[in-house]
């Protein structure tokens, strides 16, 4: 599809953290939407629709339990900075995704 950009949801109270994940995304022209809180991504995440959230390991399953839809979940840790992994495994993610 033509100027499809996948949504990526970015969950981290980490400002710098985020900011970093969101950059390296925006870059390879994925949309996203940072969030800096799991209770501000679970109450925009149903309204949003992204199709796919990168959020750390301890709040994956927070996330997962209040979405309405299946949305795949990538947990990253601190080492997000290693730029090929996030992006090899966001790709992954929307991989296993089908458009509807």
């Amino acid at each position: 599809m033509p100027g499809y950009s996948p949504l990526v949801m970015v969950v981290d109270s980490d400002h710098g953290r985020r900011e970093l994940t969101e950059a390296i995304l925006a870059k390879l022209q994925f949309a996203v939407a940072p969030v800096d809180s799991v209770a501000k991504a679970i109450s925009i995440a149903n309204a949003l629709r992204p199709a796919v959230i990168v959020c750390a390991p301890e709040d994956a399953a927070a996330i997962g339990s209040e979405l309405l839809a299946e949305v795949p979940i990538v947990p990253i840790g601190v080492d997000v900075a290693i730029t090929q992994a996030l992006i090899d495994i966001v790709r992954g993610a929307l991989r296993t995704t089908t458009v509807q």
